[in-house]
């Protein structure tokens, strides 16, 4: 039992899935609207059971994963007030700039130069679009399921080319979940969307996109001034956990380049 659990294809793959189908065949029947929480289930499952679901303390990829809790809640919000006004989707996107920002502020703190205004700029501006954009197709079930399945499918594999290991499995969750929603809503003959699937799914797989890349590189090994424990290797990606910083020493790497990461367990 311990090695299926501990399987990375069952982790991102089967467990999302299974959770989600379950799940929304017995949602769909019951609060209909809000049944898109099984995606977020199926998730918060493979959540569990690679990271062992702790929030605190605070780093990149568990700000990642309280900021979903937090998506989740004003999802609910969103769908109680269907009649919303259309300036709504300008706080959405001011709430996803706001989200990226406070998840890439260690690194940024820690960047020289133009470079990190630069990566805070656009993206907080891309994680804040994609929230807005897909916010405003929550009445289009079938558009926007397509949608973030699309863009879970594209965040998990774009993540795992740039040696993303932790990432990478936690977007495909989200892909595979979807998949499991979305069979769930033709067996009940019908497709739901609310806020409750839309909000935290987006954000979500735009925080993880742009996590992949909020890496400082810097020129000698050591460790995060917070004090994590971060594995410092020769070359220009290596094994760290629960870092924001990672140190690493070789060849082209300079003070101020952003390099890969590969946070897998």
């Amino acid at each position: 039992m311990n090695e299926l659990l501990s399987n990375p294809l069952f982790q991102s793959g089967v467990a999302p899935f299974v959770v989600s189908l379950l799940l929304g065949l017995s949602l769909y029947r019951t609060i209909g609207l809000w049944a898109g929480i099984a995606v977020v289930a199926g998730f918060y499952a493979t959540a569990w059971l690679v990271t062992d679901l702790k929030f605190f303390p605070l780093t990149s990829t568990r700000k990642i994963l309280l900021l979903g809790v937090v998506a989740l809640a004003v999802g609910l919000l969103f769908d109680l007030y269907r009649s919303a006004p259309r300036w709504l989707l300008g706080l959405f996107f001011a709430a996803g700039c706001a989200a990226a920002a406070w998840m890439v502020w260690p690194v940024f703190v820690r960047q020289e130069g133009w470079e990190s205004w630069l990566m805070v700029a656009f993206g907080s501006g891309y994680v804040g679009w994609l929230l807005a954009s897909l916010v405003a197709l929550r009445d289009q079930p079938e558009r926007v399921i397509a949608a973030l399945l699309a863009l879970a499918g594209g965040t998990g594999i774009s993540v795992l080319l740039g040696a993303s290991a932790l990432l990478g499995q936690l977007a495909s969750a989200i892909a595979a979940a979807l998949a499991g929603y979305l069979l769930a809503g033709l067996f009940s003959s019908r497709l739901v969307a609310g806020g409750l699937l839309v909000v935290p799914v987006a954000l979500l797989c735009g925080l993880m996109g742009l996590a992949e890349t909020a890496v400082v590189c810097v020129t000698d090994a050591g460790s995060d001034s917070r004090g994590g424990a971060c594995a410092a290797a020769t070359g220009a990606a290596i094994l760290v956990e629960d870092c924001d910083v990672v140190v690493v020493s070789g060849p082209g790497c300079r003070r101020g380049n952003l390099c890969h990461l590969d946070t897998g367990r």
